[in-house]
């Protein structure tokens, strides 16, 4: 009796401590990545962060790669999440254009300064094509919308080059318009909601106008139905 109680108690032990290192690697791998990307992080610096050895990586994640896609997960399941809306027909291209992007600027606010964004930006610019579809699900979604509202917008026969380069230009310009709205909140007294309002008419302007000039563009290369 007392060696089965024994048994179960030191069991438990071990897996506390077992689930115990998987959390502080995971942790202190999501905050490495973020910090210095993926290939500026090595197994060992994350192990000396979290007080682990390397063994523990390979019995938990099989290997580095395995580590940076379960950190991404698990970053996933404790963010808050802002699901891609789910649009209408828009009576002009400014109304359309207030849907996709408030959508996005809503979704960036939500994790802008959090590790996972900082990863999705740098695999964004660089990508490593070790999350393959899970990088697609969590921030290619967005993309895609973009990318099928501007077909629709501009009446192009398909997805161009062009209108993915369109996409992936209005996502940054989101970014920006973000990153520049919580800096000039920390600097402008009194800054709030109107401002920020401003600043969004200003950015569906330049949306506007960066869209005007693809579809001159398009249409003079005969990409247009």
């Amino acid at each position: 009796m007392l060696e089965t109680l024994f048994e179960a108690l030191l069991t438990s032990s071990m897996m506390t401590k077992s689930s115990s290192t998987y959390d502080r690697l995971l942790s202190a791998a999501l905050e490495s990545f973020a910090e210095y990307g993926y290939h500026g992080t090595s197994i060992r610096a994350v192990t000396e962060k979290a007080g682990a050895n390397v063994a523990a990586v390979n019995y938990h994640f099989g290997d580095k790669a395995g580590l940076y896609r379960c950190a991404v997960e698990h970053s996933m399941l404790t963010c808050p999440r802002v699901e891609p809306a789910v649009l209408e027909e828009a009576s002009c291209p400014r109304d359309w254009l207030r849907r996709l992007l408030g959508d996005v600027v809503t979704y960036l606010r939500s994790e802008n300064g959090t590790p996972l964004m900082k990863i999705l930006v740098r695999e964004e610019m660089s990508p490593t094509g070790v999350l393959g579809q899970l990088y697609r699900d969590i921030f290619m979604s967005r993309h895609d919308a973009l990318v099928a509202a501007l077909v629709k917008m501009t009446r192009a026969r398909e997805a161009t080059p062009e209108l993915h380069r369109l996409a992936r230009l209005l996502m940054t310009n989101c970014r920006s318009h973000v990153h520049e709205n919580r800096a000039r909140a920390g600097m402008v007294p009194g800054f709030g909601p109107k401002d920020e309002q401003d600043a969004f008419e200003t950015l569906l302007d330049e949306s506007e106008d960066l869209l005007a000039g693809r579809i001159r563009r398009m249409a003079a290369a005969g990409q247009l139905s």
